[in-house]
Formats: C-alpha cells, sequence, structure tokens
C-alpha cells in the first residue's frame, strides 16, 4: 500500500459516536486530491491564524486588566480596603478628585477620602436588597453549548474541557464572540483545529437572541472538515435563566473509494436538533446548570446535569452527560463532564 492509500478518520469522529451528533463515519481516500497549496504550507497558514487571534486575546486581556490606581467608575462595585485594615463592599455613586462618595451593603452611603485607601478590587456584582449579589462570568455558556448572550467588549476566557480541548474566547463590541483552539492529541494521527464565532444582534434587559456556528477541521486538509450551526434565544439574568435554541450538525465527504466505488464530494446536513438548557444560582459560589440536546427526528436525547463552582476569576464546572431514550425505559452511560476556565477583563 502507498502512502497515499492510508485511510483515516474525519473531524465527526470527535463528536460523540453512535449518538444524534454525527452519522457513521466513511474512509475517506485523498489519492484524488489536488490541494492548490501544499500540506506543509496549509498548516504553517492554519496556525498563524489562530496564534494571531492568541495574540490578540491577550493584548485584550492586558489592556483591561490593568488600570490605573484608585480609578473608580461611576455605578460600579468595588472591594475597597484601608490603610486601618478594614474592608468594604460599595457601589460608588460619585466621585471628585480627593473622595468617592458610595453605597454600603447596608444601603447607607458613605464617603471616602483617596489617600485613606490602600488598594481597591473591581468586582463583577452588585449590592442588591442588603447583600453583594457575584454575578457569573460565564454566563456566555452553558456546558458545551453557548447562550445566547455575548462575553462582554474587552472581556474574555481561557477554558479547558475534558482535560483535553482547550478553548480561547474574546468579546468585542458587546455583539461579537469569537473562539477557538486545538486539541492537545492528536486523534486517528490527524491534528484537528476548532474556530467558534457567535453574533447577538439583541440584547434587551433580559432577552438575549443569538447564532453562531462551532467548525471542525484538519491542520492537513482544508476539504474535510465537520461542525455545527446554531440559532439561539436566552431568557432571563445570570443568576436564573433559561435557554432555547435550534441546532443543526454538517460534515462534508471528499472523494473516496470505499467498496471500489466512487462517490462525489458531498454536504450532509443534519435535521435540527432541539436545545434545551437552564441555569440557577444557588448562591454566590455554586450555581445548577443543565444542558439538553434533543433530535426533532430521532429517539434519542442526550440530558446532563452540572454544578458550576464559581470565583472572582477562576471557575469550574462537574456534572455528567447521558444519552437517554425518549420512548423507553432504558438508560445510556454516564459521560462525566469537566471543565476548567479562567476569566478576564470583566467590569
Amino acid at each position: 500500500m502507498r502512502k497515499h492509500d492510508s485511510i483515516h478518520y474525519t473531524a465527526r469522529d470527535l463528536a460523540f459516536r453512535g449518538s444524534v451528533f454525527s452519522p457513521a463515519p466513511l474512509n475517506v481516500n485523498f489519492r484524488t486530491l489536488q490541494p492548490a497549496v501544499s500540506k506543509d504550507q496549509r498548516r504553517v497558514s492554519m496556525k498563524h491564524i489562530l496564534l494571531t487571534l492568541l495574540i490578540f486575546f491577550i493584548s485584550g486581556f492586558l489592556s483591561t486588566t490593568y488600570s490605573s490606581e484608585h480609578s473608580f467608575v461611576l455605578d460600579y462595585t468595588y472591594r475597597i480596603t484601608l490603610h486601618d485594615g478594614s474592608s468594604h463592599i460599595v457601589q460608588v455613586i460619585s466621585k471628585s478628585e480627593n473622595a468617592i462618595t458610595a453605597k454600603g451593603i447596608s444601603g447607607w452611603g458613605i464617603t471616602i477620602e483617596l489617600d485613606k485607601i490602600e488598594k481597591s478590587e473591581l468586582l463583577y456584582g452588585e449590592i442588591r436588597n442588603g447583600r453583594y449579589i457575584q454575578y457569573d462570568p460565564n454566563a456566555s455558556r452553558l456546558l458545551f453549548i453557548p447562550t445566547a448572550r455575548p462575553i462582554q467588549h474587552g472581556a474574555g476566557s481561557i477554558a479547558l474541557y475534558e482535560m483535553v480541548f482547550p478553548l480561547v474566547s474574546f468579546g468585542l463590541g458587546n455583539i461579537l464572540t469569537l473562539s477557538g483552539g486545538a486539541p492537545f492529541i492528536a486523534f486517528s494521527g490527524r491534528d484537528y483545529f476548532y474556530f467558534a464565532p457567535k453574533i447577538t444582534p439583541f440584547s434587551s434587559g433580559n432577552l438575549d437572541l443569538a447564532f453562531g456556528a462551532m467548525y471542525m477541521g484538519m491542520w492537513e486538509y482544508e476539504d474535510d472538515d465537520a461542525g455545527i450551526l446554531y440559532t439561539i434565544g436566552t431568557l432571563g439574568s445570570s443568576a436564573k435563566a433559561l435557554t432555547i435554541g435550534l441546532v443543526w450538525s454538517y460534515q462534508y465527504d471528499v472523494t473516496n473509494d470505499r467498496l471500489g466505488m466512487d462517490y462525489e464530494p458531498e454536504d450532509r446536513t443534519s435535521k435540527p436538533i432541539a436545545i434545551l438548557g437552564g441555569e440557577l444560582l444557588i448562591n454566590n459560589a455554586i450555581k445548577l446548570l443543565t444542558e439538553n440536546w434533543i433530535p426533532l427526528d430521532g429517539d434519542n436525547a442526550l440530558t446532563s446535569l452540572a454544578v458550576r463552582f464559581i470565583g472572582s476569576e477562576m471557575s469550574a464546572d462537574m456534572g455528567f452527560f447521558a444519552p437517554t431514550p425518549l420512548f423507553s425505559d432504558r438508560t445510556g452511560r454516564w459521560i462525566p463532564w469537566a471543565s476548567f476556565v479562567y476569566n478576564f477583563g470583566y467590569r
């Protein structure tokens, strides 16, 4: 067998095999492919694209994380530590050259002179009903699928899913969210990458509407790819919300000679898969999540339940996915789910 007669698994094999996400894999023969550029050139090109995005994300992180000392923004919430050692969570109401006026958790207004402040920390939350409520910086996503909420302009995250799949995300203009990454390990001897843009054209109060995609391809071959397209809506606050959407998975098959027969390149798109998700904040550190994939033309759903542990910058999701037959009492094998996220730039 010659070198180019070898077969390999395609991008869609990274999805849950045998589930509602993708059909059975096909063997692909690349003898007939005539790429416009060499594989090495294509690999370098895609790496340059992801490297450029990573530099862009890091520069945004540096520009939004570090600010001048005692720089306060009206209506934002801060943890202020004074030289006498006392610490206060306050919402800034007004400011002057030498002092700020703020509302404390008790609801009373206080004036703090700037020269008495040892350090200040901007918090991602608000004072409500006599207590501090911390926002979830991961409100732009459930477990795997995004919510309709955008990532804040200038904010972003560095995530690791299932200890294998890193994902870097960044928000632009409170409308566009860009995400991308590549697995730490190769699958079937092939190196993959993924890119996931999301656009939120409508955001008003507690209702957000968005659409987006996740593209998955290989460094070596540009004609062997798979992914999902989705439209989604989220109703509610960061503390309690419902997410509903539709997902279409797609794949592109290049020419192959399986069983000695030739097939023309083919695009395959699944029928819609309904998404039903929810989130409920228990306290400032714990949130319950569920994300469920329900095929409109099948009898096997994918359900999930997880707990999100929320910190000021770090967070972690721990839970499981489970294939669930819709019309029988049988249950599928549980799939453990874990992700770790570092958030930056949130205001």
